[in-house]
């Protein structure tokens, strides 16, 4: 079975926001970090559409101007096959963010992230929307 997901990846000052994801043995990649904002695409909804739901969902934030970033497809652990649809959107700095799911929600840098434990994949789309988001 093919799972479809999206994400938002929500940047800001050269960081970009992250979720430590609950430590339970019932979730894929327990106690690591990952996108704060991406999840299942449910039945009717668009990658866009979903990716803002989880966003909201997880962090209280409205998605207002989201740019696509990237497709990509990958395999869980346990073989199920995944294809996501990853965004950007700069912060607005007026919304409060709160962490309604996982552990906790933070800005962080890449540099930051070298040393923590990451979800596959997440380090790397991050460095992809942060040189989107700031090109030179």
């Amino acid at each position: 079975m093919n799972i479809k997901s999206a994400a938002i990846i929500l940047i800001s000052n050269n960081k970009a926001l992250v979720q430590l994801r609950d430590n339970s043995p019932k979730i894929t990649y327990p106690n690591h970090w990952g996108f704060a904002g991406g999840g299942r695409v449910e039945k009717g909804e668009t990658f866009l559409q979903a990716a803002q739901r989880e966003l909201k969902e997880e962090t209280g934030y409205i998605s207002n101007n989201p740019t696509k970033l990237m497709s990509a497809r990958y395999t869980l652990p346990d073989g199920k096959k995944v294809n996501t649809v990853r965004f950007f959107e700069i912060y607005d700095g007026i919304q409060d963010l709160s962490c309604n799911e996982g552990q906790e929600i933070k800005f962080m840098s890449l540099e930051e992230m070298c040393s923590c434990k990451m979800y596959p994949g997440v380090k790397e789309a991050i460095e992809l929307a942060l040189g989107a988001a700031n090109p030179t």
